[in-house]
């Protein structure tokens, strides 16, 4: 049986593999965009290594392609909305817009960010 942390690695993984083709740029490019060295991009590629959700946003961000979405709760289950998600991140954003670039966030403390604003503008939803 398939957990869903297994399923979940999955969409990242497949939502990377089409990013990668269709991005337009060699892997060794896409390497320097997420600091990293291309022998990574390679695992990342053939699923021996798990995308970080830091580097899922930088690459959401330069190809301007949106992220994996989540596959629909079954009923009587609760999770994030993605309206919830990118009124959060936008939130942030838009806090940051006029800050001088050594105040802005890290990745990471961004998403921390949207997960706080996620919890106090609604939590799960039904």
């Amino acid at each position: 049986m398939v957990n869903a942390q297994d399923e979940a690695q999955e969409r990242v993984h497949r939502w990377l593999t089409e990013v990668l083709r269709t991005c337009g740029r060699k892997k060794s490019e896409v390497a320097e965009i997420l600091s990293m060295q291309p022998p990574g991009i390679s695992r990342l590629a053939a699923g021996t290594q798990n995308l970080r959700a830091d580097q899922m946003i930088i690459l959401s961000e330069t190809f301007d392609v949106p992220t994996p979405t989540r596959t629909p709760s079954p009923s009587g289950t609760k999770g994030f909305s993605r309206e919830l998600f990118d009124r959060a991140y936008k939130q942030v954003r838009d806090m940051e817009a006029d800050l001088p670039p050594d105040q802005k966030m890290s990745q990471e403390e961004a998403l921390d960010a949207v997960f706080h604003i996620m919890n106090r503008l609604g939590g799960a939803q039904d």
